[in-house]
C-alpha cells in the first residue's frame, strides 16, 4: 500500500511537472504570436506609408514628364521655325547676289 502511494505521488509529481512545462511553452508561444502580430501591424503601417511616397513620387515623375513633353514639343516648333526663316533668308541673300551681279 505504501508502494502503491509513493507510485501514485511520484506520478502526480511528474504530471505536475509536465503540466508546468507545457504551460511555460504555451506562454512562450502566445508572447511570440503576440510580438508577431505587433511586428505584423508595424509592418502594414510602414508598407502603406511607402505606398503613399510611391504614389506621391509617380505623381512628380508624372508632372515634370508632362512639363519635359511640351517643353520639346515647343523647341521642335521654334526650331521648324528657325529653319523656315533660314530658307528664307537664303533665297533672299540668293536674289540679293543675284541682283548685285546684274549691275
Amino acid at each position: 500500500m505504501r508502494k502503491k502511494v509513493q507510485e501514485d505521488n511520484t506520478r502526480w509529481y511528474n504530471e505536475q511537472r509536465k503540466n508546468s512545462r507545457l504551460q511555460k511553452v504555451a506562454a512562450a508561444r502566445k508572447t511570440e504570436l503576440k510580438k508577431a502580430r505587433a511586428d505584423a501591424s508595424c509592418l502594414q503601417g510602414a508598407t502603406a506609408a511607402l505606398e503613399k511616397k510611391v504614389k506621391g513620387v509617380k505623381e512628380d515623375a508624372d508632372k515634370a514628364i508632362a512639363q519635359l513633353k511640351g517643353r520639346i514639343r515647343r523647341m521642335e516648333a521654334a526650331q521648324r521655325d528657325l529653319n523656315q526663316c533660314c530658307k528664307i533668308l537664303w533665297k533672299q541673300c540668293k536674289r540679293l547676289t543675284t541682283a548685285k551681279r546684274t549691275l
